[in-house]
Protein backbone atom coordinates (compact mmCIF):
# COMPACT_ATOMS: atom_id res chain seq x y z
CA UNK A 1 0.00 0.00 0.00
CA UNK A 2 1.36 3.45 -0.90
CA UNK A 3 0.35 6.51 1.08
CA UNK A 4 -0.23 9.02 -1.70
CA UNK A 5 -0.07 11.94 0.71
CA UNK A 6 3.58 11.44 1.72
CA UNK A 7 4.85 8.73 -0.63
CA UNK A 8 5.77 6.18 2.06
CA UNK A 9 5.04 2.52 1.46
CA UNK A 10 3.83 0.39 4.39
CA UNK A 11 6.14 -2.60 4.72
CA UNK A 12 5.41 -3.59 8.31
CA UNK A 13 3.46 -2.26 11.27
CA UNK A 14 5.19 -2.53 14.64
CA UNK A 15 4.74 -1.28 18.16
CA UNK A 16 7.28 1.22 19.53
CA UNK A 17 7.50 3.28 22.70
CA UNK A 18 4.55 5.53 23.53
CA UNK A 19 6.40 8.81 22.95
CA UNK A 20 8.20 7.77 19.74
CA UNK A 21 6.44 10.02 17.23
CA UNK A 22 9.20 11.98 15.52
CA UNK A 23 11.18 9.98 12.98
CA UNK A 24 13.94 10.28 10.44
CA UNK A 25 14.51 7.88 7.57
CA UNK A 26 17.97 7.09 6.18
CA UNK A 27 17.47 5.71 2.66
CA UNK A 28 21.12 4.66 2.31
CA UNK A 29 20.91 2.26 5.27
CA UNK A 30 17.12 1.65 4.99
CA UNK A 31 16.71 2.47 8.69
CA UNK A 32 14.23 4.56 10.63
CA UNK A 33 15.32 6.51 13.70
CA UNK A 34 12.75 7.43 16.36
CA UNK A 35 13.34 9.64 19.39
CA UNK A 36 11.81 8.87 22.77
CA UNK A 37 12.14 9.64 26.47
CA UNK A 38 10.48 8.67 29.74
CA UNK A 39 7.80 11.11 30.84
CA UNK A 40 6.68 12.11 34.32
CA UNK A 41 3.09 12.47 35.45
CA UNK A 42 0.77 14.75 33.52
CA UNK A 43 0.11 17.97 35.47
CA UNK A 44 -3.43 18.99 36.35
CA UNK A 45 -5.26 21.20 33.87
CA UNK A 46 -5.59 24.90 34.67
CA UNK A 47 -7.42 27.80 33.07
CA UNK A 48 -4.11 29.06 31.66
CA UNK A 49 -3.09 25.58 30.43
CA UNK A 50 -6.20 23.44 29.85
CA UNK A 51 -4.26 20.63 28.08
CA UNK A 52 -0.94 20.23 29.89
CA UNK A 53 1.67 17.76 28.69
CA UNK A 54 3.89 15.58 30.82
CA UNK A 55 7.55 16.65 30.93
CA UNK A 56 10.41 14.43 29.72
CA UNK A 57 12.51 13.14 32.59
CA UNK A 58 16.21 14.08 32.73
CA UNK A 59 18.72 11.63 31.24
CA UNK A 60 16.06 9.39 29.63
CA UNK A 61 16.37 10.47 25.97
CA UNK A 62 17.06 7.60 23.60
CA UNK A 63 16.96 6.72 19.92
CA UNK A 64 15.14 3.65 18.62
CA UNK A 65 16.62 2.24 15.41
CA UNK A 66 14.33 0.18 13.16
CA UNK A 67 15.71 -1.71 10.19
CA UNK A 68 15.52 -4.96 8.33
Amino acid sequence: MIDVKNGYKTVQTLTTEKGARTMAYDASSDRIYLSDADFGPKPAATAANPRPRAQAQPDTFNIIVVGR
